[in-house]
């Protein structure tokens, strides 16, 4: 049942896409009249379809996308710990003259917080080089956002010039959720990396 829904949806983004194509692309302004109703064909349409299965596939969509972003990210950290190594210096001991038995705990203890202090280093680095690399990808989302924007608004303008009334130009933003797109933007437009 699964996978006939998936091909369901799969089937509605092609018709989709041809009949937003064929509707934008295509007509010219001759053919259409400014009192048409822009209409397109809900997801919800049909019948196989419930809001479930959408949300299912939504959910097992963003994981996975989730899990190749980490295996990116630990690939990213761990090249760049090979690239440049996290060095420690070490701190000179004093050598002090005493039996054997009271310096060899002192000397575990002191491996030890060597070694917890060069983990602490390296968990520091990775940690930085995470934030690095999710900066990097933020700006490059933020870098395609704006061009799909402009792409938007460029075919905005020719739906205008082509005769298409704002009604309509609502209702395709509506159905595309172009909306959802510019509000989100805005609102976190006060962040800065």
């Amino acid at each position: 049942m699964y996978l006939q829904e998936q091909q369901q949806l799969d089937n509605y983004e092609k018709q989709s896409i041809t009949t937003a194509m064929d509707m934008v692309v295509k007509k010219s302004s001759a053919t259409i009249e400014a009192n048409d109703e822009v209409t397109m064909r809900s997801l919800y349409s049909y019948p196989g379809i419930s809001q479930r299965s959408i949300d299912r596939i939504v959910i097992e969509k963003m994981k996975h996308l989730k899990a190749i972003c980490n295996q990116q990210e630990d690939y990213y950290v761990h090249k760049m710990l090979i690239e440049n190594p996290v060095v420690i210096e070490r701190r000179v001991m004093p050598i002090t003259l005493s039996d054997s038995a009271s310096s060899n705990p002192s000397k575990y203890r002191a491996e030890a917080c060597r070694r917890s202090r060069h983990n602490n280093k390296v968990k520091k680095v990775k940690m930085q080089l995470r934030h690095k690399y999710m900066a990097g990808q933020l700006m490059k989302s933020q870098a395609m956002l704006k061009s799909l924007k402009a792409i938007v608004a460029q075919l905005e303008s020719e739906l205008i010039t082509r005769g298409f009334n704002p009604y309509q130009l609502e209702n395709l933003r509506s159905v595309f959720r172009v909306n959802d797109i510019t509000t989100s933007d805005e609102t976190r437009s006060d962040i800065d990396i």
